[in-house]
């Protein structure tokens, strides 16, 4: 089972310099979509770069929230997550299609 071992090592490793080259290449993306290019096509793939909100709720703020309320209830709960909810605005976002139709 060492060659596992050892050939599961090696996807993680391959795995990581992807991401690597993924990040990369989306930067290059996002730069080129500033810049006016919001959609490129190459032989094989369509890439199109959008500026979208992204939410972020700040969970230990929701537990003080309600610590400091004492009530559970689930429209308190609800209540308190609107509260500890902030919407970032243009959050770049790459996505890849195939010609072919297929979502990477």
């Amino acid at each position: 089972m060492c060659w596992r071992v050892e050939q599961l090592g090696e996807v993680k490793a391959q795995q990581k310099t992807l991401e690597g080259i993924e990040k990369s290449i989306k930067a290059d993306l996002i730069v080129a979509a500033a810049a006016g290019t919001w959609m490129i096509e190459s032989e094989n793939f369509i890439s199109k770069v959008a500026f979208e909100s992204k939410r972020k709720t700040d969970w230990p703020a929701v537990v003080e929230i309600l610590k400091l309320r004492f009530n559970l209830d689930p429209l308190a709960i609800a209540d308190a997550v609107a509260d500890a909810t902030s919407v970032a605005e243009g959050v770049p976002v790459v996505r890849i299609r195939g010609k072919d139709g297929r979502d990477f």
